[in-house]
């Protein structure tokens, strides 16, 4: 009798506990749902909360993790922005689109030094052509301009008629001192 009892018991305990995690489930479910409404209308700020109670409930949820890291990064709270982007990218190392968005981050708050390692990766990987003007932008603001120079003539040798390129390749002239050939090529991007 008590093994019975024992065994009605341990059922109950499952049965609840499985019940308990599925309605957890709906519920992380009805708040991201909530909050991908607001974040396809680009209402990002009232997205926040939604996807904040989301994670709560789901913190492996990457989906979440990953709009509510886009959503900081557009209300310009980079510093959140990163932190949520780190934490995604520990679920998926992988995702390249993501270390771009994480090295943007780190580009917009200053630190050039995790942008150009996170742009680097992304290049090594995929060979990513918007990669390399995004890390040679972030050579332009870092006052690297002879990285900047050198990795935008590769992408012009490639690319000849690159304008995003060329206009890079222009301030980059332009801020090194080389006034002269940075208005040249402004010229040549006009025509």
């Amino acid at each position: 009798m008590g093994k019975l009892v024992f065994v009605i018991f341990v059922m109950l305990l499952i049965i609840l506990g499985t019940t308990a995690a599925y309605h957890l489930t709906q519920k992380a479910d009805i708040y991201y749902f909530t909050a991908k409404e607001h974040f396809v209308k680009g209402a990002f700020k009232e997205a926040i909360p939604f996807y904040e109670d989301s994670i709560k409930l789901d913190p492996t949820r990457f989906e979440s993790l990953r709009e509510l890291a886009y959503c900081y990064h557009w209300t310009n709270d980079n510093k959140k922005a990163i932190d949520i982007f780190v934490k995604a990218l520990s679920l998926d190392p992988g995702e390249n689109k993501l270390k771009r968005s994480l090295a943007e981050a780190y580009s917009w708050s200053g630190n050039y030094k995790e942008a150009v390692r996170l742009y680097r990766s992304v290049i090594d990987e995929t060979n990513d052509i918007d990669a390399k003007r995004s890390l040679a932008e972030v050579y332009i603001w870092g006052r690297q301009y002879e990285e900047a120079k050198g990795l935008l003539k590769a992408i012009l040798e490639e690319y000849p008629q690159d304008k995003k390129a060329k206009l890079l390749f222009a301030k980059a002239l332009h801020f090194s001192g080389d006034g002269k050939e940075a208005i040249r090529l402004y010229k040549e991007i006009l025509q």
